[in-house]
């Protein structure tokens, strides 16, 4: 047996996300996709970080990032990027 129970304690509150939050999400989502920014900036992202690589390995790739960020590029056409400058 415990011997140091709290009987006082007050009940733990559920947090409870009503399915019309996930629904405004996936609509802004997909004006997001919409207007086709992550196209633009993934091809703007490829070229800048294949002519960084070939200049140097210790170039500072933070300014692309943060302007493929900036353009809501998707982590995964970031990595895809640089998958195809230094591979797996």
């Amino acid at each position: 047996m415990n011997d140091f129970v709290q009987t006082d304690e007050p009940p733990i509150e559920i947090l409870y996300i009503d399915e019309k939050a996930a629904d405004i999400q996936l609509g802004k989502l997909e004006r997001l996709r919409g207007r086709g920014t992550t196209i633009g900036c993934s091809a703007r992202w490829t070229c800048c970080s294949r002519r960084r690589a070939r200049r140097s390995r210790r170039t500072n790739l933070m300014p692309p990032v943060l302007d493929a960020v900036r353009a809501y590029a998707t982590v995964g056409e970031m990595c895809d990027a640089l998958r195809q400058v230094w591979g797996e």
